[in-house]
């Protein structure tokens, strides 16, 4: 992880197209603010819903958009996340179907 955040710092630009062309879902949640920072594109097209609506949006309001499989999986990932927030140990990736 600590290269990605390397070229997060050291290059945007080219981080940014990464995760841009990837045409994977990928957002970042900020555990602090309690909002999410960013969405990429391919997020409109694989949910059907503008990029602006999931920037706008809680965790509660991302519940209403989860299939309803995902719903505990996601929960238990995001209490996990928010307790191991406050000992500075983040897991980082989590995949739904």
């Amino acid at each position: 992880m600590d290269t990605l955040q390397n070229l997060e710092t050291e290059s945007p630009e080219f981080f940014r197209s990464l995760l841009e062309n990837s045409g994977e879902a990928i957002y970042r949640f900020n555990l602090t603010t309690g909002t999410y920072d960013y969405f990429t594109q391919a997020c409109e097209s694989l949910f059907g819903y503008p990029v602006t609506e999931f920037l706008n949006a809680n965790v509660e309001n991302m519940l209403s958009y989860m299939h309803p499989g995902d719903y505990n999986k996601f929960k238990s990932h995001f209490d996990n996340l928010t307790n191991q927030a406050e000992n500075g140990n983040f897991p980082q990736v989590l995949e739904y179907r």
